[in-house]
């Protein structure tokens, strides 16, 4: 009876230690542990982290283990850049105005009532379009982007060829 014991015994542990089932002191099971992991950080089992963190398009963020605190750094401000710019018609043709080499970070856009779209652009890739009122589009578009832009040409188009149109653009620089 005892010897049938051991080889019940035996069995059960062989069968455990294959597939798995029974880990033994922290064994590695084979071929890797699948599925999520979870990490607390709890005051009685602190997860030891510690200097500077960098996530992209954020700024610094500093930790502190010692001092449990977590401190994140302001990006720096904008220094130049911003500008505004005029554009008008008188309803014979498209306005257009070129040249420019501005990066963005908010665009403000005002447009007369004859205006049917508006385009920004750069290298002929627009960047940025909208209908304007002459359009059903709004009169007024103010965006604060997430990701600065870059252009070098405005254009407005006209809605009805012999009313005069004006658009006027003014953008938030992105210096430093």
């Amino acid at each position: 009876m005892k010897g049938k014991l051991v080889w019940f015994g035996l069995f059960v542990l062989a069968v455990g230690l294959t597939y798995g089932g029974l880990n033994i002191a922290g064994a590695a099971v084979p071929g890797g542990v699948s599925g999520d992991v979870t990490v607390e950080n709890t005051p009685t089992n602190p997860v030891p982290v510690s200097g500077a963190v960098t996530v992209a398009d954020t700024p610094s963020v500093k930790i502190d283990p010692t001092g449990n605190s977590v401190s994140v750094a302001p990006p720096s401000p904008i220094t130049g850049g911003g500008e505004a710019t005029e554009l008008g018609s008188d309803g014979t043709h498209n306005a257009t105005e070129s040249g420019f080499n501005v990066t963005a970070s908010a665009i403000d856009v005002h447009m007369s009532s004859n205006v049917s779209v508006i385009r920004i652009t750069d290298n002929g890739h627009a960047v940025f379009a909208d209908f304007g009122p002459g359009e059903f589009g709004n009169a007024t578009v103010q965006l604060a982007l997430t990701r600065p832009i870059q252009f070098d040409t405005i254009e407005c188009d006209v809605a009805t060829f012999g009313i005069p149109i004006e658009c006027t653009v003014g953008w938030m620089g992105d210096n430093p």
